[in-house]
């Protein structure tokens, strides 16, 4: 009777310091909050035509485009580049506890998946080519403006696909460094570390693949 009081006990006191070292854990990896891993920057090659000009590139027939271009003769034409910095990053604050699990000196962390968010762009585009001749009107600056934020919109919808080569090679290299750096740190903090990774699926849901 005494040895299995003794038993219990042990087990008691062994489950109370893996929830000690569980917490413990838990608790300095959320203090690092949000680890940005690796940078990419896109770019974007727009133009700004008059309507004709996109009229016969389309396909379409505009009458009103038609005559404008038959009566005001030139070349109206400009063509820019915009920069779009994307970063991957790792946010601990979506960490859970359940996500840590010991074996003895041995953890198994499972971190939250990479995630991409936009760093910033150019606020001005860098001009390849301008061209206004003869009585077109000059490019505006509202016109710049509306086609910058077309740009920068076209680059976050590619960005954001998940068949994107560059979410792909991104989040491998982004995965492939927060392995090192865990492994580094948590030898550091005394433990012999296994890591592995959630992940989003199509639907933009968190998933753990080893369910």
């Amino acid at each position: 009777m005494f040895k299995r009081a003794l038993i219990v006990s042990f087990l008691s006191v062994l489950f109370v310091a893996c929830d000690d070292n569980t917490d413990v854990l838990y608790n300095r990896l959320r203090n690092i909050n949000e680890l940005e891993l690796v940078q990419a920057t896109l770019s974007k090659t727009y133009t700004i035509r008059d309507p004709y000009d996109e009229d016969v590139e389309n396909g379409e027939f505009d009458l009103f485009n038609a005559i404008e271009h038959y009566f005001k003769q030139g070349d109206r034409v400009g063509v820019y580049g915009l920069r779009r910095t994307y970063a991957a990053y790792i946010d601990l604050n979506e960490l859970s506890a359940s996500d840590i699990t010991f074996s003895n000196n041995d953890v198994r962390l499972k971190l939250p998946p990479v995630r991409i968010k936009t760093l910033g762009n150019d606020l001005v585009p860098t001009i390849y080519h301008e061209r206004v001749n003869g009585l077109r009107f000059k490019i505006s600056e509202s016109e710049r403006m509306a086609m910058r934020k077309n740009a920068s919109e076209e680059l976050d919808r590619q960005i954001q696909s998940n068949n994107n080569y560059v979410i792909t090679e991104m989040t491998q290299e982004a995965e492939r460094k927060a392995t090192e750096w865990f492994s580094i740190l948590l030898r550091d903090w005394g433990y012999t570390p296994e890591v592995a990774f959630k992940h989003i699926n199509e639907d933009g849901e968190v998933i753990d693949e080893a369910d």
